[in-house]
């Protein structure tokens, strides 16, 4: 079977590992990034299908762009012309800061944290097409 690749950024370890774990039992295949760089990587050699993406990302220890979940999706547009996969912005921040920027850059939900893992994993089947019930565009 071949399961659909998730792409997780987010500076916080733990996030990433939790969300991983719902994902792998959602029938997923998380990958995981805990910065900018390796997310890049990521996307290059492993192709998610969907990209999981925090707005506060850790600043880069060379020297290069200041990332931000916003900052690195329109990057990946810029570097793959062709590139077009769903993204799901998450933050801990006020979500009325970031939803407008958020539904800009295309992104196809905001997720507030703490995540509803259960809304989560219905707005990735419904990005996907993979079944499961919409979730609406923010949560």
């Amino acid at each position: 079977m071949n399961r659909k690749k998730i792409l997780i950024l987010d500076d916080d370890p733990v996030v990433v590992k939790a969300l991983g774990i719902k994902l792998e039992a959602g029938g997923f295949e998380p990958l995981s990034a805990t910065d900018a760089e390796t997310a890049l990587r990521l996307v290059r050699t492993q192709n998610p299908d969907l990209l999981i993406v925090d707005i506060h990302l850790p600043s880069s220890p060379v020297e290069g762009p200041e990332w931000s979940g916003f900052t690195l999706v329109q990057w990946l547009e810029r570097l793959y012309q062709d590139w077009h996969k769903p993204v799901i912005i998450i933050s801990a921040d006020d979500p009325a800061k970031h939803q407008d920027k958020a539904r800009q850059i295309g992104a196809v939900a905001f997720f507030q944290k703490p995540i509803d893992h259960d809304k989560l994993l219905g707005t990735i089947a419904s990005a996907l097409n993979t079944g499961g019930a919409p979730a609406g565009a923010s949560a």
